[in-house]
């Protein structure tokens, strides 16, 4: 009993204030792991700037949208000039256009196109089916006020999105409304095929000659119109550098719809009272 006492003894003076004989202080260990953790060291440093380069975009665009110094309230007289190293949505945008190449422009503008279409392809689904089958005051609803207004805001809410976040994708107005045509001719074709294929049985060659002619006219105009909106706005974006302002291009939008809800009433009348 008094030597194990001993030894405890003599095992917690060697601990406390013999030499440290642990394998970790022997030089080679001590080499090794330094080594060990200048890899671990460098691994994690890798591994964050991979992070940092893979959400440096996303970021940069946030840190832009966030900045105190495009606030509408700010003022230079209070907050002083804006300093040169400071991130604002103008350094952003330009610095976005001078990235994107004339290819990268005119790629992803087909890339809209063909994506509005199939906007444009779901809106008239969600009309058609919806005005079709129904009657009395519920079907003039459908078809004067609630068509319209999903047809002309589903032909051009994918652009919309494209000149709100992402207006350095494009180099002119005329993208814009390449985008916006196409789009109200995918939809007017789309709705075309759905009224000659299965709502009207054995349609005459007047019907089918007005579907072709008058309401294509009428779907490529008031998308255009709508369109022209979106221009203004995508201007104002160039032109100040400061973010897009979705309202300016609301009366244009609510023109389009108007002239669509006056053409479905009027023709909505007409096959009232048997007139087409």
């Amino acid at each position: 009993m008094a030597r194990k006492g001993q030894n405890n003894k003599q095992g917690k003076k060697w601990k406390l204030g013999g030499r440290d004989h642990s394998i970790h202080a022997e030089p080679t260990m001590a080499a090794m792991t330094g080594n060990l953790d200048a890899k671990k060291d460098q691994t994690q440093s890798q591994a964050h700037t991979k992070v940092d380069d893979d959400h440096l975009g996303e970021s940069f665009a946030a840190e832009a949208e966030r900045s105190v110094f495009d606030e509408p309230t700010y003022s230079k007289e209070l907050g002083g000039e804006i300093p040169e190293n400071a991130l604002t949505y103008e350094k952003f945008l330009a610095e976005q256009l001078e990235a994107t190449s004339a290819l990268e422009s005119w790629v992803s503008t087909g890339i809209m196109a063909a994506c509005s279409g199939l906007f444009a392809v779901v809106g008239a689904l969600m009309s058609n089916s919806t005005a079709f089958g129904m009657t009395g005051q519920i079907q003039f609803f459908a078809v004067v006020i609630f068509a319209p207004v999903v047809e002309e805001v589903m032909k051009t809410s994918l652009l919309l999105w494209g000149v709100e976040q992402k207006p350095y994708l494009f180099r002119s107005p005329k993208q814009l409304m390449i985008i916006g045509a196409f789009s109200g001719l995918v939809f007017a074709s789309v709705e075309n095929v759905l009224y000659l294929k299965v709502y009207i049985d054995d349609p005459s060659p007047f019907i089918v000659l007005w579907r072709w002619t008058v309401c294509v006219g009428l779907h490529t105009t008031t998308t255009a119109i709508a369109t022209l909106g979106l221009v203004k706005i995508w201007q104002r974006v160039m032109r100040t550098g400061q973010f897009a302002r979705a309202e300016l291009g609301a009366r244009y939008l609510f023109i389009a719809i108007l002239l669509h809800a006056l053409y479905n009433g009027s023709m909505y009348f007409l096959g009232v009272f048997g007139l087409f």
